[in-house]
């Protein structure tokens, strides 16, 4: 005789599959009178049907990728997805009950569908918090969802489930192809999301609502820039996770100089022919910054222009909104005769390469860089210096910023200098990159032409008074931010002067 256990256990499916069955029966039933309050109407080929809003978006899903003989199965339950598609379904199960099969089984199934695997995989998305058991993958078949993960890939997402299609197999459609990288991407926009971002991915606009309770006077900056000649190392090297990155922290470290803390971001990605995979690795370098800066990728456009673009080439350029309050807007006027200037290193050229009249490429290695390649240095990501910034802005500290970038320290600190200052910048008063070291020899470059060209290993220049420096060491310590102090604020003719002594 089974122990408690055991019946509870016996219970406790029975009752899971009795659950799957109903639903089963209710989604591939065609109701022919008036839809309940809470579903809407689908049709298909085998007519009329209700079902739930979530549901409504995967049948879309499904409706745009699938092809009428196609094999697809289907999770948790079938719905009737191969009936209403003209599908084949090819699991070995009617209804998959989550929870219901351990791991040993998990293994079966799997070995079953690789001799006979589907072309499509449906995943409706829903969690079981009456069997405490979470949501497919995550509280539930791990084996299962790691095979798919390996075999699969995404073609189309909602928040009611996800659509794959077997890798390998079958080849999308070039007209197509949008609309699949798309579709793999919205969960990277939605993991952006912050509590201002209203609405789901796919409008014709975004739509935001800042919390404006802290401002006073609120005031929204705004910057766009693109990634420029980077772009061609990455081409050459293969990688495209970097520079959207890359773009992403450019954009916010140009508001931060004003004061500004970031919101959300719009991005633009252009090609002759869009590559889904191309498209979803650069895709997910936008997004991971979002996340690190607290920025909401709150849209942007994907564009095919066949022709346009060499095969295998693209664009990427976006654009940044924050906000500031109005009275705490840094435009350099609060600069003083006297103030530190305090480095944020950089992690490299950033933006600008120079290495064609090195006669070197991406992929050669260099002892000089340390056993590193060329790309390796040169798609080095450009860093964000909101966190370092944020303490200080917030306290009051800060009388003005310069991000270099190109135009290096002649061009760039100026631009928030006022008028009747100048700024010394001592040179050797901060370690220079190998990388630097290396462009001024070998391409045999001025001393002052790199610092008018090149941002030295120096990211972004604070300027601060003295007396506060030791609460902003203090403050950057903690969060293991390393800094230089490499100049000061004197009175002059609004120019920038290196003091070579210490170099």
């Amino acid at each position: 005789m089974p122990g408690p256990g055991k019946a509870a256990e016996s219970t406790r499916r029975a009752a899971a599959l009795l659950v799957f069955a109903i639903a089963w029966y209710g989604a591939i039933l065609s109701v022919r009178s008036l839809a309940p309050p809470s579903r809407v109407s689908f049709e298909t080929e085998k007519g009329r049907i209700w079902v739930g809003p979530r549901a409504r978006r995967v049948f879309d899903g499904i409706r745009r990728v699938a092809r009428k003989g196609e094999k697809v199965w289907v999770l948790p339950e079938t719905n009737g997805v191969d009936v209403l598609f003209e599908l084949v379904n090819v699991s070995p199960y009617e209804w998959h009950v989550p929870g219901w099969v351990d791991e040993k089984a998990e293994h079966k199934l799997v070995a079953a569908l690789d001799r006979n695997p589907p072309d499509l995989v449906v995943v409706f998305d829903r969690s079981f918090p009456e069997f405490k058991i979470g949501s497919f993958g995550v509280g539930y078949d791990l084996v299962l969802a790691a095979w798919i993960e390996r075999n699969y890939l995404v073609v189309d997402s909602s928040p009611g489930g996800k659509v794959f299609r077997r890798r390998g197999t079958t080849t999308i459609p070039a007209s197509d192809a949008k609309a699949a990288a798309l579709a793999r991407a919205k969960d990277l926009i939605r993991s952006t999301f912050t509590p201002g971002v209203l609405g789901d991915v796919g409008g014709f606009g975004g739509l935001f609502r800042p919390d404006l309770s802290s401002y006073s006077e609120p005031v929204l900056v705004a910057s766009t820039d693109g990634v420029g000649t980077k772009l061609k190392v990455a081409f050459e090297m293969g990688r495209h996770d970097s520079c959207g990155a890359d773009l992403v922290n450019h954009c916010v470290n140009d508001i931060l100089v004003q004061g500004a803390a970031p919101l959300f971001f719009l991005d633009y990605v252009a090609a002759g022919r869009l590559e889904p995979a191309t498209l979803h690795k650069v895709l997910e370098g936008i997004a991971r910054a979002c996340r690190e800066n607290g920025v909401a990728l709150l849209g942007g456009e994907t564009a095919e222009m066949p022709g346009f673009y060499s095969p295998g080439e693209y664009d990427v350029a976006g654009t940044i909104v924050g906000i500031v309050d109005r009275e705490k807007i840094l435009d350099g006027s609060r600069i003083r005769d006297g103030d530190a200037a305090l480095g944020l290193p950089s992690a490299g050229l950033h933006t600008q390469i120079l290495f064609e009249r090195l006669g070197r490429k991406p992929a050669d290695r260099m002892r000089e860089l340390g056993g590193a390649t060329v790309g390796d240095v040169l798609l080095a990501p450009h860093l964000s210096y909101w966190k370092a910034l944020r303490p200080l802005l917030a306290d009051d500290l800060v009388h003005g910023m310069a991000h270099i970038t190109g135009g290096g320290f002649f061009d760039n600190i100026p631009r928030v200098v006022p008028e009747g200052l100048e700024v010394v910048v001592k040179a050797g008063a901060w370690p220079v990159p190998a990388i630097f070291q290396l462009i001024e020899k070998g391409g045999d470059v001025s001393f002052e032409e790199m610092h008018r060209v090149f941002n030295m290993g120096i990211g972004m220049v604070v300027f601060a008074a003295p007396d506060d420096l030791s609460r902003i060491s203090r403050t950057w310590q903690a969060i293991e931010q390393a800094w230089y102090a490499i100049g000061d604020v004197r009175a002059g003719s609004r120019r920038i002067v290196i003091d070579a002594s210490l170099r």
